[in-house]
């Protein structure tokens, strides 16, 4: 499962390998809006992928996040 948003100024962020996913498209999200829930394999390890992507460039995260 995949979420996309849309931040505007040509930003997105990604979010893929989640469950339950608890907005639809079209919503509006504000920060901290919880999203969906995180996978986990069979030793119950997250799998989480997130992207930042800004003007059609892959931005690296680390430099995004606190």
């Amino acid at each position: 499962n995949l979420i996309i948003i849309d931040h505007g100024e040509s930003y997105f962020t990604v979010y893929a390998n989640v469950n339950n996913i608890l907005v639809n498209e079209n919503d509006y999200v504000q920060q901290y809006t919880p999203l969906a829930y995180s996978l986990s394999n069979n030793n119950d390890k997250v799998k989480f992928h997130f992207e930042i992507w800004g003007n059609k460039q892959k931005l690296d995260p680390e430099k995004w996040l606190k």
